[in-house]
């Protein structure tokens, strides 16, 4: 999951999971821009804007595999690999983002399945918003019930799909 020759599998994955992110806030009746610089300081940018009634919002997703080298250590504590890549993205966007009065989600899971705390806040958020909306459901199910679902479909779908490449790729190694 974490091998350097299948970085494009893994970003398919994450882009994948933003993507979903993206689709189901708009059904919720969020507007969302995709890829916002976070400020003028450097070329740094967000997966995604979220513009709710009260305020907005950044949100970074990372997906982390506990069991890579640098996250063995966190991993043996529940969910200490998305805590520890949490930490890393909001030392780098969360101040930024207040200074701008913007809401910051770093958005961790973990490729086992689970989420980090403040991901799940952002799922909480968009679901309170599509209340605020008169949207209640997304086809029969509350807004989180779907998002969550959604994400952990998507993330193992990439894992799936992770694993295939990384297999072929070192068939063809060997041959």
């Amino acid at each position: 999951m974490a091998c350097k020759y299948l970085n494009v599998s893994r970003i398919v994955r994450h882009d994948r999971i933003v993507q979903v992110i993206a689709r189901v806030a708009r059904l919720s009746g969020v507007a969302v821009h995709l890829e916002p610089k976070i400020d003028g300081e450097d070329s740094s940018r967000g997966d995604g804007h979220l513009f709710f009634h009260a305020q907005s919002a950044i949100f970074d997703t990372l997906v982390i595999d506990p069991c890579a080298k640098s996250y063995v250590k966190a991993a043996q504590f529940l969910l200490g690999a998305a805590t520890s890549g949490k930490t890393r993205k909001c030392d780098l966007y969360d101040e930024r983002c207040r200074r701008q009065d913007y809401l910051f989600f770093p958005v961790a899971i973990e490729t086992f399945g689970g989420m980090g705390v403040r991901g799940r806040d952002l799922i909480m958020k968009i679901d309170e918003e599509g209340k605020l909306n008169g949207v209640r459901h997304i086809h029969g199910m509350r807004i989180k019930t779907f998002l969550q679902r959604a994400i952990s479909f998507t993330t193992q779908s990439g894992n799936a799909h992770l694993a295939m490449h990384g297999s072929k790729r070192s068939r063809k190694r060997l041959v």
